[in-house]
């Protein structure tokens, strides 16, 4: 009976200290958003409404949960770590102005289920019927951001997609996997191996800095001796391409790194020296469960 009493008064004393622990979680959360929302205000102030106010940072966001996982000591694990934080942070943007995020529905809720996990249930998701919908939503402003399905999981790049970003007048400036396993909450390798993913690009209209795990987009026109063993000889193994025009010999190129490293500046000045012309598109932050190896 004694040891009854006793394991009731440590299950009261836990849940008391919870109740503590949230109170101070729920004013310091508080607290964070107030300022966020003086970072805002500080913002407008500075444009004095010349132009518009871009709130979504990704590179900013993937910065905060770098940070946050490097401080993590458990039992939660990063990928919870980043979950939560992306739910701060989305509705911390809520504030001022919910994110709008446009998409093309794969099927059966899959890519909305994605939109929700990356951007935040306080991010407000716009079905479309078709890519280049999405990404006109980006060029009228009808939508903040768009998702384009640029690709699948054995790295393939698929030109046509690849093609319509950018004859948009629109920036990459993320990318993650869409696939049934976002759904269903698993991320299981051996689960996704067995499972059908496609890469999509988050294109917007804002430059990204770099935050140490970058990638970067490079277009270039080369001339015929250019194709995609050259290339990978140039810029290394990991290099991922797709010809996008076959009549101008037209490359797009996914790189490692940002525009403003010195490896990715290296690898521009050598294409100068051997295409008509490099095209340094963007380069946006890579987090570790976009990746799939959170």
């Amino acid at each position: 009976m004694d040891s009854i009493v006793a394991n009731s008064e440590q299950l009261k004393n836990a849940r008391s200290q919870i109740d503590e622990i949230d109170d101070q979680l729920l004013e310091l959360l508080n607290r964070r958003a107030a300022l966020a929302q003086q970072v805002a205000q500080g913002k407008k102030a500075e444009l004095g409404g010349e132009s518009e106010i871009v709130y979504y940072r990704p590179d900013r966001e993937a910065q905060v949960l770098a940070r946050v996982c490097g401080l993590n000591k458990g039992p939660f694990p990063d990928r919870a770590v980043r979950t939560i934080y992306r739910e701060v942070i989305s509705a911390t943007l809520a504030l001022e102005q919910p994110l709008k995020v446009a998409f093309v529905e794969q099927s059966a809720g899959v890519t909305l289920a994605a939109v929700l996990k990356h951007f935040g249930r306080s991010a407000l998701p716009v079905m479309v019927a078709d890519e280049q919908q999405a990404l006109q939503s980006v060029v009228d402003g009808s939508a903040d951001v768009a998702m384009v399905a640029i690709g699948d999981r054995q790295n393939l790049l698929w030109s046509e997609s690849l093609a319509q970003v950018i004859a948009a007048d629109v920036i990459p400036v993320g990318e993650l996997w869409v696939d049934q396993q976002w759904q269903s909450g698993h991320q299981n390798l051996t689960d996704l191996e067995q499972s059908v993913a496609t890469r999509v690009l988050i294109v917007g209209r804002q430059r990204c800095e770099p935050t140490g795990t970058d990638r970067s987009l490079l277009v270039v026109d080369g001339d015929s001796h250019i194709n995609d063993r050259f290339l990978r000889s140039m810029l290394g193994p990991n290099l991922q391409l797709t010809c996008i025009d076959t009549s101008r010999n037209c490359w797009c190129l996914l790189v490692d790194g940002h525009l403003q490293d010195q490896h990715v500046e290296r690898w521009v000045v050598l294409l100068n020296e051997c295409c008509r012309s490099v095209n340094r598109v963007s380069s946006w932050p890579v987090t570790a469960d976009d990746r799939f190896d959170g």
